[in-house]
């Protein structure tokens, strides 16, 4: 069986060759790096868990932007966290990841096409014997070349495979009863129960006001300056998308976040930017997307 990976060869700081699929079998210690976009973490997030699944008794640590610790308690073992601050150009920022020097762990994942120059350098610091992304970068020794049209979550499915990882293509992430809790204090501060809601972005929310679109259940907006969500943990948000009847969204990362909790939502989507994602397309105008509004209001929800 012939398997899409291919081996780069580059003079640079290894501990040694590379054997598979010996290295990826019995690893002690494996490294993930979430990347710098907003919505890079989900597929870090469906990695993770495959990685746990598979490798018991490995260490895990996982390198992500700040601000995103918290989504990492989706996942049922929580993995070491490295947070880095992103620089104004989205890059990585060194000063942040410089306990990572010479780290060496035996496997470095970076799920993502991909890689800043920059950030390069710094995972070649990191010191893993076996680096591994879609990427073709020449920091990476181990590629597995996936067309890029392929949307997740089977495309990190389909990663670990070839990989020998078996995937959980069954997994449904669980929000923590804390995150819950406290995303229901900020919609219902009095009772500090769940309520049934809609959850949107401040523009999708302004396009239905302006059709005088129906909105039949209490509407939170998540986004901009009105938002419950000021100043609030980024976890507390993935609780309240978790827990929507509905999402309304005119944002790439919202739009990310439902399709990776699960919610059902609607999005617009006129630039042609949002993320694929198996089994939900975003409408690309917006009659379209008020088509979708109404006929999910006409359906009704559980």
């Amino acid at each position: 069986m012939r398997l899409p990976l291919f081996r780069r060869r580059r003079l640079i700081r290894r501990r040694g060759v590379i054997h598979l699929p010996d290295c990826l079998r019995d690893p002690e210690s494996i490294l993930v790096v979430s990347g710098p976009g907003p919505a890079d973490v989900w597929s870090a997030l469906l990695l993770c868990n495959n990685l746990q699944n598979h490798y018991r008794s490995a260490r895990l640590t996982v390198v992500c932007r700040e601000g995103d610790q918290g989504l990492f308690g989706l996942l049922e073992w929580h993995p070491e966290l490295v947070p880095y601050t992103p620089g104004r150009g989205g890059e990585m920022r060194g000063d942040s990841l410089a306990s990572l020097s010479g780290a060496g762990p035996d496997i470095l994942f970076y799920p993502y096409d991909e890689l800043r120059k920059r950030d390069s350098l710094l995972l070649l610091d990191a010191g893993a014997s076996v680096c591994v992304s879609f990427s073709g970068d020449e920091v990476f020794n181990l590629s597995v070349r996936l067309p890029r049209t392929q949307p997740n979550p089977g495309r990190i499915h389909t990663f670990c495979e070839v990989l020998g990882i078996p995937p959980d293509r069954e997994w449904k992430p669980t929000v923590p009863g804390e995150y819950l809790r406290d995303a229901a204090t900020l919609i219902a501060p009095v009772s500090g129960r769940s309520i049934p809601h809609i959850a949107a972005t401040a523009g999708a929310s302004r396009l239905l006001t302006r059709a005088r679109e129906e909105v039949p259940l209490k509407l939170v907006t998540i986004t901009g300056r009105e938002s419950v969500l000021s100043g609030q943990p980024r976890e507390l948000e993935a609780a309240l998308v978790r827990t929507a009847v509905l999402v309304a969204t005119d944002e790439p990362v919202l739009w990310a976040e439902a399709a990776f909790l699960g919610a059902r939502c609607v999005g617009l989507d006129e630039r042609g930017v949002f993320p694929d994602w198996e089994g939900v397309t975003p409408a690309g105008d917006l009659t379209g997307f008020l088509d979708e509004w109404e006929r999910a209001v006409r359906e009704g929800w559980r």
